[in-house]
């Protein structure tokens, strides 16, 4: 089995196992808890910070910011125009789910398994666009739709 395929195999089992885990009741909420919080406070930010201290920028990773921008944008004001018809709450509750991805926590270990460092960094640099996504134009749609 080569590399790619091992190392997908791999997060697959890791992630069947938390959820057979959970799913047994061997592992509680209160203990995901735990778990988030030293991943959210202390894992990922320092894989961010690896990850980009080693970088050698070029034009070809700042065009993915620009991408994950516009792609937020994009899916921002279609996912306004979709929901327009429906009360502010789901409005603002789908235009504030649709810019943005949710690519950190799994994928970032996944993409460096699969393509190593230097998929990692261009994966890092298109998360740099999609933050301004899901920091930004998410907080502007919640600030925009007038929740009643």
């Amino acid at each position: 089995m080569d590399g790619f395929n091992e190392q997908f195999l791999i997060s697959v089992v890791i992630i069947l196992i938390g959820y057979l885990l959970k799913r047994n009741n061997l592992v509680k909420e209160k203990d995901g808890e735990a778990v988030a919080r030293i991943v959210f406070n202390l894992t990922l930010p320092c894989l961010i910070v690896v990850t980009f201290s080693d970088i050698s920028f070029s034009p070809s990773l700042f065009y993915l910011v620009i991408i994950a921008f516009v792609f937020g944008l994009i899916n921002g004001g279609l996912g306004l125009f979709i929901f327009r018809k429906h009360p502010n709450t789901t409005k603002g509750t789908f235009g504030m789910m649709v810019p943005g991805l949710n690519i950190g926590l799994f994928a970032y270990p996944l993409v460096e398994g699969l393509f190593g460092f230097e998929g990692l960094q261009y994966f890092g640099m298109f998360d740099v666009g999609n933050a301004f996504i899901v920091f930004g134009l998410s907080y502007i749609i919640a600030g925009g739709v007038q929740w009643k």
